[in-house]
């Protein structure tokens, strides 16, 4: 299943995100990410406006931390089913923790292909030890990409631009 990232980097205007989400679910997306910036990207509002221009894509918060957007919050008070939780780790240890307790987890986005399968690796241990199904534990491959037919100045702004792989187990 295939994500990518919108509006990358410090978008002058949030509003472009919503043709950015259309486009994506025209090319058959499965979702989309939005990572925040607290100057010009505020996760809710963004995400609300997106919510109206699509009606499969499904819509993740990029990672942000905890302390800033609490995942009880964002339960609806009861009313509504909370998020899934999940973790952005970097290294041997946060990755077993990922599949010991967290409902997902997004790989860094500069791994090799080896790097990967360690994590998936390490991931999926870590969560038969603690007696859950690997198979529980989303697994997000991010890989950073930008099309080679652009010129200097327009690949300049797409660093960050970034596709998510969802491995299955």
């Amino acid at each position: 299943m295939l994500h990518s990232y919108i509006l990358p980097g410090r978008a002058a205007d949030a509003r472009v995100g919503i043709a950015q989400v259309q486009a994506g679910e025209r090319l058959g997306l499965n979702g989309i990410f939005l990572s925040e910036r607290w100057d010009t990207k505020e996760l809710g509002a963004v995400m609300g406006a997106l919510t109206q221009a699509t009606e499969r894509v499904q819509l993740v918060a990029g990672m942000t931390h905890f302390g800033t957007r609490h995942p009880p919050g964002a339960g609806g008070h009861g009313r509504a089913t909370p998020p899934p939780i999940v973790l952005g780790p970097i290294g041997p240890k946060t990755l077993a923790l990922g599949g010991t307790h967290f409902d997902g987890v997004v790989l860094h986005p500069f791994l090799t292909t080896a790097g990967v399968a360690r994590s998936i690796r390490l991931v999926c241990t870590a969560a038969a030890h603690a007696g859950r199904d690997a198979a529980a534990v989303t697994l997000y491959a991010t890989i950073v990409m930008v099309p080679d037919s652009l010129s200097v100045a327009q690949r300049a702004d797409m660093l960050e631009a970034r596709s998510v792989l969802l491995y299955a187990s």
